[in-house]
């Protein structure tokens, strides 16, 4: 848990990663050489929702963030996971 905006705790529920195979891309085998040409790697973190919501406020600016808020954002979010 993390102190973010307001001294609210920020509690990480889960995070993790998985993989996602193109099966048109892999032989059907048991057994599948991953890598970057067939097959993506994803993570993700959940957190229970604090405060505005990141999708209506992108949606009501219509679809549009200036290159200096994504980086505010993203320096926001990785100091609350650290």
């Amino acid at each position: 848990m993390t102190t973010g905006e307001k001294g609210k705790m920020l509690k990480v529920l889960d995070s993790g990663y998985f993989v996602m195979v193109d099966t048109e891309k892999v032989k059907k085998t048991d057994a599948v050489d991953l890598d970057e040409n067939n097959s993506r790697i994803f993570t993700y973190v959940i957190m229970p929702r604090l405060g505005k919501n990141l999708d209506k406020v992108f949606k009501k600016r219509k679809a549009q963030f200036t290159k200096e808020q994504v980086c505010s954002l993203g320096i926001q979010l990785v100091s609350i996971l650290e």
